[in-house]
């Protein structure tokens, strides 16, 4: 595959991801293209970044958290290192 057949697969990737392996070989960019299954084998969908939405009720006072979590920990695969909030935004009212 040329750098830029590869470049707008990655530029095409729907906005919620493919959803599996599958839709991911089906995209318009891989038309007329079937990969080996050795290859085919190789796409997978995983989750690393997790959004975590936290809301607290404390007597009149309410405060969500949203945090960003590595479900990988920072290591290139999953099951190296344990997951990792990398951010969180508070936010309170009243």
């Amino acid at each position: 595959m040329a750098a830029r057949v590869a470049r707008a697969a990655l530029a095409a990737r729907p906005a919620g991801g493919y959803g599996s392996s599958v839709r991911f070989w089906e995209a318009r960019v891989f038309d007329g293209r079937k990969p080996p299954s050795d290859v085919a084998e190789q796409a997978g969908v995983t989750s690393r970044w997790l959004t975590l939405t936290t809301n607290v009720t404390m007597g009149d006072g309410f405060l969500t958290a949203v945090s960003l979590i590595d479900a990988n920990g920072g290591a290139p695969s999953a099951g190296m290192t344990p997951p990792v909030i990398v951010r969180r935004d508070w936010d309170e009212s009243d």
